[in-house]
């Protein structure tokens, strides 16, 4: 005799960090991974709305997160206002003259101007 699935709780779920819209699925090839830059601690998500943007001042070249620590902090010196950012190209050195010991800074009033009887020629 054939034997099928009689609860849903015997069908698979998308992993965290992954997500699909697709009814009737019969592999797990139709989970999308969430995008770069975003993340999802919600197994069985139904659509990209559960990917959360990594907050600005961080960035996660990581498709398919499953943890909000895969977004990583601009270095000390930078910072970023962009929310979801997939590079960390999008951190911006502190101008010349300023500094910033912190990690994952998100603008650029954060950046300390260099007190006087100092100086820096360097950004960041």
């Amino acid at each position: 005799a054939a034997e099928g699935l009689g609860d849903p709780l015997q069908c698979t779920a998308c992993a965290a960090g992954t997500w699909s819209s697709e009814r009737g699925a019969t592999a797990s090839d139709v989970c999308e991974r969430c995008s770069a830059g975003t993340w999802s601690t919600v197994s069985g998500a139904g659509d990209a709305q559960t990917c959360i943007e990594c907050s600005p001042g961080t960035w996660s070249g990581e498709a398919g997160a499953s943890a909000q620590s895969a977004c990583l902090p601009c270095r000390r010196g930078t910072w970023s206002s962009v929310s979801g950012a997939a590079s960390e190209e999008v951190c911006s050195a502190c101008d010349e003259g300023t500094y910033q010991p912190a990690l994952g800074q998100a603008n650029r009033s954060v950046c300390i101007s260099c007190a006087p009887g100092n100086y820096s020629l360097r950004s960041g």
